[in-house]
């Protein structure tokens, strides 16, 4: 449970971001519950910065969210995340770890996709491979649309997500993130697994 002097501290934070990217800031209440959302423009898409918890039996987990969903005219997904003790187990399901050629980056990252020729396009921006660099916790993936969005979005329409732990009030960070975010859409674009226009809904 995130206190009250953060929440206020939070809610400014995200003010300003907004007001810098051209979004929106929305706060709502409901019950005991409070979810406040930043929505703004990439290009065409339209992102929504959110608060996620994960609940486990011990604890939940907060984890700082941008998502924006997209036409996905090949099927093409990636899953981006900080290497770590349980690569083994997570290559059981993620199957093989592709390497970009930037020693620095294959090092701290693992990327599964399912397609390595794509994935290798993709993380061949330089750019985009600082910017995540600069923020070494992050969790970059695609996710299929139709399990979270249900009948809202037509077939061929996934999710890409950006998670990053904990309750991110820090204007600085925020902005880094939402740059990481902006980078891969336009990335997806670039190497022909994106459209640059808003899906229907």
């Amino acid at each position: 449970m995130l206190n009250k002097n953060f929440r206020e501290h939070e809610k400014e934070v995200w003010t300003r971001l907004s007001e810098e990217i051209g979004g929106r800031f929305n706060h709502e209440e409901k019950g005991e519950g409070r979810f406040d959302t930043v929505k703004a423009k990439v290009g065409p898409w339209t992102i929504t910065l959110d608060l996620h918890a994960d609940a486990s039996y011990a604890h939940e987990d907060i984890h700082t969210r941008l998502r924006a969903p997209y036409i996905n005219p090949d099927g093409f997904r990636f899953n981006v995340f900080k290497a770590s003790m349980w690569d083994d187990v997570s290559a059981v399901f993620g199957g093989q770890d592709v390497e970009v050629g930037d020693s620095s980056f294959d090092d701290h990252f693992r990327i599964r996709g399912s397609d390595e020729d794509k994935v290798k396009d993709l993380f061949d921006d330089p750019r985009l491979r600082e910017l995540l660099l600069q923020e070494p916790e992050a969790h970059l993936y695609v996710r299929d649309s139709g399990v979270w969005w249900e009948s809202e979005f037509p077939d061929g329409v996934d999710e890409i997500v950006l998670e990053v732990g904990g309750a991110i009030a820090d204007l600085g960070k925020l902005e880094r993130l939402y740059s990481i975010f902006a980078a891969s859409l336009h990335g997806l674009c670039r190497i022909g697994s994106a459209y640059e226009k808003e899906p229907d809904s």
